[in-house]
C-alpha cells in the first residue's frame, strides 16, 4: 500500500507539540562537574540570557604612597585604568544514533551520550582556559635555567622549578596557590619527602577533581590536558603556576544538549550539544609557566 497524503509523519507541523525537542539539564552538570580550570579563575556570568558577545573588565592600577611633608598639602598623583576584554565564542559537537538501536537501549544510550558530550565540552573549556594562560603569563621558566634552545631531556620538573616559579609571583605581590601539572611531570614530586599526598588529608572529591597533593604550600593538581609542544627535538610540558584571580570566564550560554529525528527516511536521531563562553587573562601577575619535559 502506497504511503497515504493523509499520514501524520515527523515533519508535520504540529509535530512538535507532541514530539518537542528536547533539552537536558543534566548535560550542565556534567560539564561543569567534568571542567576542572575554572574554579582557578573569575566566572563573570554577566552575559547569561542579556544582549552581547563580549564584556570589558576595567583593572584599576597599583596605587603607591609616598612621604609627606608637615604645611604641605598631599600630593595628587595620576590616576589611571587598564582593560581586560572577553570575547565569547562558541564550543560544540553532534553525534547520530540509528533509531533503532536507540529502541533498544534507550536508557543506556542517552545517558551515555549526556555523560560524554558534558565530559568533552569541559574538556574544550579546559584546553581554552589553559591555551590562554599558557599564552598570557608574566614570566615563563625553565627547568634547571636552561632556554628553549637548549633543553633536554635532562630538564625534568623539580623544586628548583618550582621555587623559582613561586619567587617570581611573589616578587609581583602574589600569593601563588595552585600549580597544575602534566602527569608526565609529576614523578619527581611524588618522590620528594616534602610532598604530601591528597589521599592522606582529601576525601574522595579532593581526588576526583584532580588533586594530588600538596608541595610547598602549594595544591598540585595533575591534568592530563596541560599543553606541550616540540622545543629542540624534546617534548616541553607547560605547568601552570597560578595566584589570585588569572583569568576570567564570561559565560554566554550555559552548557545545552539537544535531539531530534531529522529525517524519517534516515531513521536516525542526532543530538547536539553546545555552550558559549569567553576567556582572557585578568592578571598575568597571577600566571607563572614552568616548562620542563
Amino acid at each position: 500500500m502506497a504511503t497515504s497524503a493523509n499520514a501524520y509523519l515527523s515533519t508535520a507541523g504540529s509535530a512538535d507539540y507532541v514530539n518537542p525537542t528536547i533539552w537536558s539539564d543534566a548535560i550542565e552538570q556534567v560539564a561543569r562537574e567534568s571542567a576542572i580550570m575554572p574554579q582557578f579563575g573569575v566566572m563573570d556570568n554577566r552575559l547569561m540570557g542579556r544582549p552581547g558577545e563580549q564584556i570589558n573588565i576595567a583593572k584599576n592600577q597599583a596605587f603607591t604612597a609616598a612621604a609627606l611633608t608637615e604645611g604641605t598639602a598631599t600630593p595628587v598623583t595620576t590616576l589611571a585604568f587598564g582593560q581586560v576584554t572577553v570575547t565569547v565564542g562558541e564550543y560544540g559537537l553532534a553525534k547520530q544514533v540509528s533509531n533503532l538501536e536507540l529502541a533498544y537501549s534507550i536508557d543506556a544510550v542517552f545517558g551515555d551520550i549526556t555523560s560524554n558530550m558534558g565530559s568533552a565540552l569541559a574538556e574544550k573549556k579546559d584546553d581554552v582556559i589553559i591555551a590562554a594562560a599558557v599564552a598570557g603569563p608574566y614570566t615563563s621558566k625553565y627547568a634547571d635555567g636552561v632556554t628553549s634552545g637548549a633543553i633536554t631531556a635532562a630538564n625534568v620538573f623539580n623544586t628548583d622549578l618550582v621555587a623559582d616559579g613561586i619567587t617570581a609571583m611573589r616578587l609581583q605581590k602574589r600569593q601563588p596557590s595552585t600549580l597544575v601539572i602534566n602527569p608526565n611531570q609529576e614523578n619527581a614530586l611524588m618522590k620528594d619527602t616534602a610532598f604530601v599526598d591528597a589521599s592522606i588529608y582529601g576525601g574522595r572529591e579532593v581526588v576526583l577533581n584532580g588533586e594530588i597533593g600538596r608541595y610547598l604550600g602549594l595544591r598540585v593538581i595533575s591534568y592530563t590536558r596541560v599543553s606541550s609542544q616540540t622545543e629542540n627535538s624534546v617534548t616541553v610540558y607547560n605547568a601552570l603556576l597560578l595566584g589570585p584571580r588569572p583569568y576570567v570566564v564570561a559565560q554566554k550560554m550555559a552548557p545545552t544538549i539537544k535531539w531530534k529525528e531529522d529525517s524519517i527516511l534516515d531513521r536516525a536521531t542526532t543530538f547536539a550539544a553546545s555552550e558559549a563562553y569567553g576567556v582572557s587573562v585578568l592578571n598575568s601577575e597571577s600566571i607563572v609557566v614552568l616548562k620542563s619535559v
